[in-house]
């Protein structure tokens, strides 16, 4: 007889997206997380200046932590420990979003304060370096989480955490959003392709 394997993890794959560009523009910015560039951005300046023959993902993989510049986020444990109640949070929504009420996410969100510019840059050069590196499926599980979580709060500040049925849908679309990561990392040719990271896996 066979068997379901009800993985309690949302498991993530990469994939060559293109619903980004083609989809319906109305909610889309909702509906995707795409990457806010940042200024001195190590990854980005390691692509620029790679050589000639050299590809990308070589490039990247160059990029060490240094101290008092880039320290990524290595263990679960450095993430839970910096981020407590928010990763919580983020974890919980990943699990459980798809029976959320909107009373259910207003008390999860409430006391919630977005990240400050720096530490959401650091979160996603930790998980750039996570995927480039290969170093732990968990810890760019949490990455994730934490970044559509703060998504979530960036768009909805703590002024506008009275959700009314109106705007409901926006926030069902923020917690399926999915995140997508920056081409002119990630592709090699000039096609408009977007690498994804964060679509569950069937």
């Amino acid at each position: 007889m066979a068997t379901t394997n009800k993985n309690q993890h949302t498991l993530c794959r990469f994939i060559s997206h293109r619903s980004a560009e083609l989809s319906k523009p109305e909610g889309q910015n909702n509906r995707f997380l795409f990457y806010a560039y940042f200024a001195n951005d190590i990854f980005f300046n390691a692509v620029e200046q790679r050589d000639e023959n050299q590809t990308k993902w070589k490039a990247m993989k160059t990029v060490r932590p240094q101290l008092n510049l880039f320290e990524p986020y290595k263990t679960l444990n450095d993430i839970k420990s910096k981020f407590g109640e928010l990763l919580e949070v983020a974890e919980n929504i990943s699990r459980n979003k798809k029976s959320y009420t909107q009373n259910i996410l207003q008390d999860k969100i409430e006391s919630l304060v977005a990240l400050d510019t720096p530490m959401e840059h650091l979160l996603w050069d930790s998980l750039f370096y996570q995927i480039v590196n290969s170093n732990s499926f968990y810890v760019k599980e949490a990455i994730i989480q934490l970044l559509l979580l703060n998504n979530i709060l960036k768009k909805f500040g703590q002024q506008s955490r009275n959700i009314v049925p109106d705007n409901y849908s926006d926030y069902v679309d923020l917690m399926n959003a999915v995140l997508v990561l920056p081409i002119e990392l990630f592709e090699e040719d000039k096609q408009r392709n977007r690498v994804v990271i964060g679509e569950p896996a069937e």
